[in-house]
């Protein structure tokens, strides 16, 4: 019994570990795509606004994020971005790369903004007014990497800051023509993925390697050819019947059975 529950346990000590973790790149929206209007300069102060912000959370495993926009002089609910979308299939054919940005399709744009990457702080400034109701500044303490000015359409990638809060604001630089905006924000994030139907030759020969041990230890009389013969038996036996998620799924003593099964079956060929 004792060598049973000893060839038993080291099946349960391992199965954990026995699951093939791969890495997988995967586009995540990480705001609405946003269609708005911003009024000129000059005329915001009489009503409507000239300029918006856009709270930027990055996703656990960031490893670059993009955003994209265009401009137009009137509202067009057929012309989006689906910057999403776009990366899901670049993704598919291709790694994250400097190229990648360049395969990103953009409509047109026609009218000028100024984007802005910027921390909380420079969001409360970049929206403070003077007693007139005027802008107090132009533009806030901003990022190089993730702003642009005068741009009527645009592809950003941003990969130096890739974690925490970050905020996008955007301003019309024409003092008295307002103008449509459509701004779409994705990341690429790393997501590790466990799968528990492959074994994987680390943990076979982590397996193997424990099995040659135990049977040592209970069989010390045995030659090194014979525990090395029950052991490949045994092994053989484990991985074309069973997944790592098979094993996942038995009590403590259908897995003793099931060791005692193999090692009997496997001393008798031996």
């Amino acid at each position: 019994m004792k060598k049973t529950i000893t060839l038993t346990i080291c099946l349960i000590s391992i199965l954990m570990q026995s699951q093939v973790q791969t890495k997988k790149l995967k586009a995540v929206q990480i705001i609405e795509p946003q269609t708005f209007y911003l009024n000129g300069g000059t005329k915001s102060v009489l009503g409507g606004n000239s300029r918006i912000g856009f709270k930027i959370d990055l996703p656990p495993n960031t490893l670059e994020w993009y955003y994209a926009f265009t401009t137009e002089p009137n509202e067009n609910k057929e012309q989006n971005i689906q910057l999403e979308n776009q990366l899901r299939l670049i993704l598919a054919t291709t790694s994250v790369s400097n190229s990648l940005v360049s395969l990103i399709k953009i409509p047109k744009g026609i009218g000028l903004i100024d984007i802005y990457l910027t921390d909380r702080k420079g969001y409360d400034i970049f929206f403070e007014k003077d007693f007139w109701g005027i802008w107090k500044y132009k533009s806030p303490n901003h990022n190089i990497e993730g702003s642009v000015t005068s741009a009527k359409d645009g592809k950003v990638k941003i990969d130096d800051i890739r974690q925490g809060t970050h905020f996008l604001v955007i301003r019309n630089t024409s003092s008295h023509e307002g103008i449509n905006v459509k701004l779409e924000v994705v990341a690429i994030i790393e997501e590790t993925i466990t799968d528990m139907n492959i074994w994987d030759k680390k943990n076979k020969d982590l397996i193997f390697n424990r099995l040659k041990h135990d049977i040592r230890k209970s069989f010390p009389f045995y030659s090194n050819k014979k525990i090395e013969e029950i052991s490949i038996c045994m092994m053989a036996k484990l991985t074309s019947e069973l997944k790592p998620s098979d094993l996942n799924l038995m009590a403590e003593y259908e897995l003793k059975s099931l060791t005692q099964k193999y090692f009997s079956d496997c001393q008798t060929r031996n």
